[in-house]
């Protein structure tokens, strides 16, 4: 009985976080992305870099558009999740992309038959002003070289001196940070998972910290029902990604 009690406060509280991150996620908007993207996707098979292109139309967070591939062109549709993309193309065979936003550039994992390779994207027109990435950390190499900033021009006595800042400037500077919680705050809401082992927390804590992440796993679990154990943990892009940095180094 007491097993079974355990097994159910350990569900709510996973429940808890999910409708928590869920809810962080609806209340920021979708990343722009609309334009003409060029796709650098691994080749499954033989591992070679392939020269995609496509199209993207964006209507809140639905996305449709046009792909261009070396093999297979066709319509596309999909989604946006904040900074979290995903999209298939409307050909005989399916192609699903699944990845981060970064301002003007993408990348993450996509699918063909069940299997998976890194692919990366930079967008070459079209599009609003670029949104900055996540708040978040993420490895992601990067694609092309910044633009140099341009040569400072040598200042002249015909060119104005520069002015002090303003007060406004000097108030933002100055505003005062938030307080930090007090113990007697910190008890009511530790509270409830204070019994709970301390890696069940600590996943928890990451996931509400992260929380476009979560709703990318639950995505990609969704497409991947029939993998269960060692199979699952082993497909999982997380497992993929440690790998590979293990290789790298």
């Amino acid at each position: 009985m007491k097993g079974m009690n355990a097994a159910l406060r350990l569900t709510g509280l996973v429940l808890t976080s999910l409708i928590f991150c869920k809810t962080m996620l609806a209340q920021q908007p979708p990343d722009n992305i609309e334009g003409n993207w060029t796709i650098y996707s691994t080749n499954i098979e033989n591992g070679e870099t392939v020269v995609k292109h496509v199209q993207i139309a964006q209507y809140g967070d639905r996305i449709t558009g046009y792909f261009e591939g070396p093999i297979q062109s066709g319509p596309i549709q999909g989604r946006i999740n904040v900074h979290h993309i995903v999209f298939s193309t409307v050909t005989r065979n399916v192609l699903t992309f699944r990845g981060q936003i970064y301002g003007d550039n993408m990348s993450g994992l996509y699918g063909l038959h069940g299997k998976h390779a890194p692919w990366q994207a930079v967008r070459t027109s079209g599009g609003g002003q670029a949104v900055p990435p996540p708040a978040v950390s993420y490895s992601q190499p990067v694609l092309i070289p910044p633009t140099p900033a341009p040569a400072l021009m040598p200042v002249t006595a015909a060119q104005p001196a520069p002015q002090p800042p303003t007060s406004t400037t000097t108030q933002a500077s100055s505003a005062p940070t938030p307080a930090p919680l007090s113990a007697d705050q910190l008890d009511p809401l530790v509270a409830p998972i204070a019994l709970y082992p301390d890696a069940l927390v600590a996943q928890v804590l990451a996931a509400c910290a992260n929380p476009d992440q979560v709703a990318y796993a639950d995505d990609w679990l969704a497409q991947n029902k029939s993998l269960t154990g060692t199979a699952l943990a082993q497909a999982c892009p997380g497992h993929q990604s440690e790998r590979s940095a293990e290789w790298r180094s």
